[in-house]
Parts: structure tokens; C-alpha cells; sequence
């Protein structure tokens, strides 16, 4: 990206390159603005109102021309499309490919107050309620930090706002517009931009390598630091976004080289300036830790501890720790945190008992068979933590681990419900369509995060976790393995004392974790939004399933700055009340698992990932 360019233009091109998510279409909508127009010139529109957004209203404009010049339309989709029942009776008397080729101007603005977007195809109207979602959680974001702004000024500061939560949004593309509005309202930062400068990178480990050697690493280093979840970013690609945020301070929603006053780095690099760094280093550009998005000025790896030189532990459970004693610590981020040996429930839930409850949702857990640990090498564990302690467990989502496009396959699930809730007995309900069709123009996201949660919980790797508010639910899946067999159908067999690794660190582990700060908070959810809809979600009911929503690719250890401790399951024969039948309803008793099934078995949706969900019965 050129640093000519003009900010509206960074903006511009940075929407452009969003994956638009095609299967937002509202199908429903199109056959009846198709049926409507049979005969005529093909042709339609959305009117979005700018009224809104005075002094920076061409940076609006400018995003949402991008966002539409970046759509392209996959062929797999028009086959879709074509096997809509909503569309089918319609498809033989004109042909959809024949609508979708025909000539498609760029948008048009009306008036000062007025975006058009006008095609020669149904496409405008398709989309309508997606782009007036979106216009409608920039709004909300605005508000609110205009809100924000107007409460700080009575307090006689002039203090800087940053957009702190729109990197919670289920989707890139909603991840993009909360945090446009966030901008639009004063914030300082432009969110997204971290992801943006930062996916391509976190992506392709061999595009993250040569950025490093822009920067200037040695090869061998660059490979180290990317192989240690450390993203190169070039000044080339920095420069243009900074400068059309208006602020140089900022990546992301953190400041450049911010030190944790609780935990502070080596005594030498507190009085260091940029130049400082640039001459000692030779290094131009940043880097960031993906898992924690934390943002720095490029350095080599040495003995530094950008997240802080020492062994530190959360001032929330102080008391708690003090009656734990001495034991093993993980690093989570700037914070330690204790690894508690057990050998019982009634222990697990002894010690729960004397966790200080910090936030109203109180404490949630997760367990797991084993504990896996952020694949860090020496070198670059040294330039994070120093000589404190290192050992960082993994809790990063699975879309994130493996790399998988979860935004594509969250609007394809949403589509195919939306099919079902219309036109398969088995999912229909009073009002069930429309009640969803309602839900889904709001800024509040109700049926994007539960699309999301349902999909995370039956097996579709997304931007999120499952999470217990249940120690017994913790201590079962801690003792109990998943397997797939030959006929790809999985299912769990508890673990005997004989399946216990001799080495401890490999035990079966329960997460107690707790929201203790305001920007982590907004991050769990429930999992019951579309009941209303008679798509009742059975499986997490009978888990006391929460859904924590981790972050976008830049910042994918996020569940590990909630942890409060970690039991560590010595060998026993652990009986827990609840069986696997309990925790996992067949699909004639859990809709929400029935529909997901069906999702699964349609081989149009194959490509995007649909068989992923875990099919156990």
C-alpha cells in the first residue's frame, strides 16, 4: 500500500479486500424483487443514510464502496443458489446466471446525506438487510463511544478513547464495520487495522518470514520469531494505515511498546526512545505477538521481557494464592498463575469454593485431556518474559490453530437455517422465519453469535471455546477421550489410571477462569438465542455450556488471560455424575444437533468445511 495514497483511499482499499461474505444474501428477498420485476429492465438499489456522520463521513462512503467493489461470486455459490426452494420456481422462466452477468456500475452517491448503491442486477436488493446491519453497528459503536467521549469531558479530562471491543464481533466483516464506527465516534485507533496489516502473515507462515526480513531479521531469526507466533509488519505497511487513523501512537487498540506497570520489562529499555531502538536494533518496522496482539517496536531476541521480566500474580486472588502455597506456574501474558494437583471432585470443589468472585458470571472452567503449551523457542521466550517464568498454556481456537476461514462457512450456516425455517417441516415453527428475519437486521448480533456458538459446539471450528459453568461437566471432559472411528462417527471412552502419562505435565487439566477486567468480559456468551426461532440448542443446555468468544486472528490466546488457576488430575479412576447420553442428546432429541446433521450431509456446502461437525450418533 502506497504511502501517497490519500486516507479515504486507505480506507477504501482496506474494505476492498474483506472476503465478502456472499451467502449474507437473503434469498427470500431476491425471488420476491425477481417475481416482482419478471418482464422489466433489471435493476436494483440500497439507499444508506450518512446523515449520521458529518466530519468523517467520506471515510464511511469510501469503506462501504470498497466493501462492494471487493464482492466476486464464487460459481459454487450460483449453483446454491439455483437449488434455493425460494428461487427454484422462478429459475425456469429467467435465468439467474444471466441476472448476475449483466453489466454492474460502481456505486452512486445521491445528495449529500445519501449512499446509493445501483446495479443492473438483483444484487442491491439481496444484501439489503446485511448492509443495513452493518450501517446499523457502525451507528451503535459511534454512539457509544461518542457517549463515552461526552462523559469524559464533564470530568475536565482530555483523555484519548480507544475502540476497545469491536475485535468481538463474530465475523471480519462485522469485526470491520464496529470498529470503522468506533473511529467515526473519536476513538483514536482504528481496530481492524491490526488485523488487517496482520492476516496475511498469520496465514502464510512463508509471508510472514520475508516481512521479518524486510524489516531487516537475519533469516534464521525470522523463522524463529514466526515459528514463536511473532507477525513482521514492515514500516511500508504500516505508515499508510497509521496515518489515515490520525494516530501513530496506536496498532490495534494497544500503544507501541506498552509496559505493564505491574510487570515491567528489563530496567534498560524503560528510558528508551524510538530512535533509541532503531539505532541499537537496525530494525524498521514492528512486530507483534499474535496470540496476545500485543504490538513493538522491532528488536532481536535477547533478554528483554517485553511482557514483563518477572513472575508476577493477579492481585484478584491474592488471599487464595497465599492459602494454595508454593506450587507450579504458567504464564498467562503479564500474569502468572498456579497449577493445583488434584485427586477428587469434592477436592476440585473445595478449592473452587474459595475463589474471591471478582465478576457477576462468577467462575467458568474447561477441561481437557492434556494441557498444550504455545510453541515458543528459547530465544524469543527470553524476549518476552526474561528469566521469569515461561510456560504459556494453549488456549487458542480452533479456527485460529488450524487455519481454517470459519466467516465463510458462519454465513452458509445462516443461509441454510434461514432455507429450513421456511420450507422443512421439520424446523418449522410459528413465526419461527420471521422472528429470524427480524433478529438478523439488528446491531446487536443475536443470530450471528449464536450461528456462532451453535457451530463451535457441534464441532465447527470458529472464533471461540467451549466453556463449562460446571466443574463436574470440567472434570468429565478432562477424563474422557474423543475418538472418530473408520466410519467417521466419534464418540468418548473414559480414561483408566493406566492411560496416565508418567510425565505429569501431560495430565488431564481443569481451567478455572474468571472475566476480571472490562474488555474481557463482553467476551462470554450464552448459547440459547434461537429458541425463539424453535431451533432450541440441547447440548449445551445439558453441558452448562457458555461460549467464549476468543479473538480474531491477532489475538488468539485470549481465554488464557481469564485463567485463575489450573488443576492438574493426579492418576485416579475418576467417576463423574454425568454420562456421555446426558451430555450428548441424539439428534431426535436436540434440533439445534439435527439441523447442524443435515448442514453436515449437504454436499454443496462440503468445500467450506460443513462436514467438520462432529457427528456421535
Amino acid at each position: 500500500m502506497s504511502s501517497q495514497l490519500s486516507s479515504e483511499e486507505v480506507f477504501r482499499l482496506v474494505f476492498k479486500e474483506i472476503k465478502f461474505p456472499f451467502f449474507a444474501i437473503d434469498p427470500k428477498v431476491l425471488a420476491e424483487v425477481i417475481e416482482s420485476n419478471l418482464g422489466k429492465e433489471i435493476g436494483t438499489s440500497i439507499h444508506m443514510g450518512l446523515e449520521s456522520y458529518s466530519d468523517k463521513r467520506e471515510f464511511l462512503i469510501k469503506s462501504i464502496m470498497g466493501t462492494i467493489q471487493g464482492i466476486k461470486f464464487p460459481e459454487s455459490f450460483l449453483k446454491i443458489l439455483e437449488r434455493s426452494p425460494f428461487l427454484k420456481p422462478l429459475l425456469t422462466k429467467q435465468s439467474l446466471k444471466k441476472l448476475v452477468e449483466a453489466e454492474m456500475p460502481l456505486s452512486s452517491i445521491t445528495g449529500n446525506n445519501v449512499l446509493t448503491w445501483q446495479e443492473q442486477t438483483y444484487w442491491p436488493a439481496a444484501y439489503n438487510i446485511l448492509f443495513h446491519q452493518l450501517l446499523s453497528l457502525c451507528y451503535l459503536f459511534k454512539y457509544a463511544l461518542n457517549k463515552r467521549k461526552e462523559e469524559i469531558m464533564k470530568t475536565g479530562s482530555d483523555s484519548e478513547i480507544l475502540g476497545e471491543y469491536p475485535r468481538m464481533m463474530p465475523t471480519t466483516i462485522h469485526y470491520a464495520f464496529a470498529s470503522l464506527g468506533a473511529w467515526l465516534g473519536g476513538a483514536v485507533n482504528m481496530q481492524y487495522f491490526s488485523n488487517y496489516a496482520t492476516d496475511p502473515q498469520i496465514r502464510e507462515n512463508n509471508i510472514n518470514v520475508g516481512y521479518l526480513q524486510r524489516i531487516g531479521y537475519d533469516p534464521i531469526v525470522a523463522k524463529e520469531m514466526s515459528d514463536s507466533g511473532m507477525v513482521g509488519l514492515p514500516a511500508s505497511i504500516l505508515m499508510p494505515l497509521m496515518t489515515a487513523q490520525g494516530n501513530g501512537i496506536y496498532f490495534g487498540s494497544l500503544p507501541v511498546d506498552e509496559w505493564n506497570i505491574v510487570n515491567l520489562p528489563q530496567n534498560k529499555l524503560l528510558e528508551e526512545s524510538a530512535k533509541d531502538v532503531f539505532e541499537k536494533e537496525k530494525l524498521a518496522g514492528f512486530i507483534m505477538d499474535k496470540y496476545y496482539r500485543t504490538p513493538f517496536r522491532a528488536r532481536n531476541p535477547n533478554n528483554q521481557g517485553l511482557l514483563g521480566a518477572n513472575t508476577v500474580m493477579r492481585d484478584h486472588y491474592t488471599d487464595f494464592y497465599k492459602r494454595i502455597g508454593k506450587t507450579p506456574l504458567v504464564r498467562c501474558k503479564h500474569y502468572c498463575a498456579p497449577i493445583i494437583e488434584v485427586s477428587s471432585l469434592k477436592q476440585i470443589q473445595e478449592y473452587v469454593h474459595e475463589i474471591p468472585i471478582r465478576d457477576k458470571e462468577g467462575v467458568f472452567f474447561r477441561g481437557q485431556t492434556s494441557m498444550y503449551t504455545l510453541p515458543r523457542t528459547d530465544g524469543i521466550k527470553k524476549l518476552l518474559f526474561s528469566n521469569s517464568c515461561s510456560m504459556e498454556p494453549s488456549l487458542v481456537t480452533a479456527a485460529a490453530r488450524t487455519k481454517f476461514d470459519y466467516d465463510q462457512i458462519h454465513f452458509a450456516l445462516k443461509y441454510f437455517l434461514r432455507e429450513n425455517l421456511e420450507y422443512n417441516m421439520d424446523y418449522k415453527y410459528p413465526d419461527g422465519y420471521k422472528i429470524f428475519q427480524e433478529k438478523q437486521k439488528s446491531a446487536m448480533l443475536e443470530t450471528d453469535y449464536a450461528i456462532m456458538a451453535l457451530a463451535q459446539h457441534y464441532g465447527i471450528p470458529s472464533h471461540g471455546l467451549d466453556v463449562t459453568t460446571n466443574a463436574e461437566v470440567a472434570l468429565w471432559f478432562a477424563t474422557n477421550k474423543y475418538e472418530v472411528n473408520s466410519q467417521g462417527v466419534a464418540s468418548y471412552s473414559n480414561l483408566n489410571i493406566s492411560d496416565w502419562n508418567l510425565d505429569n505435565s501431560k495430565w488431564p487439566v481443569i481451567f478455572v477462569c474468571q472475566t476480571v477486567t472490562n474488555t474481557i468480559r463482553p467476551s462470554l456468551h450464552n448459547c440459547l438465542e434461537l429458541s425463539d426461532c424453535g431451533i432450541t440448542a440441547l447440548r449445551p443446555i445439558r453441558q452448562n455450556a457458555k461460549f467464549f468468544l476468543g479473538g480474531h486472528g491477532e489475538h488468539q490466546n485470549r481465554l488464557a488471560e481469564c485463567v485463575v488457576c489450573i488443576f492438574r488430575l493426579k492418576p485416579e479412576n475418576y467417576i463423574s455424575p454425568t454420562d456421555f447420553n446426558f451430555l450428548f442428546p441424539p439428534p431426535e432429541d436436540d434440533k439445534a444437533y439435527r439441523l447442524l446433521l443435515d448442514f453436515s450431509a449437504n454436499t454443496y456446502f462440503h468445500s467450506m468445511g460443513s462436514k467438520k461437525v462432529n457427528r456421535f450418533h
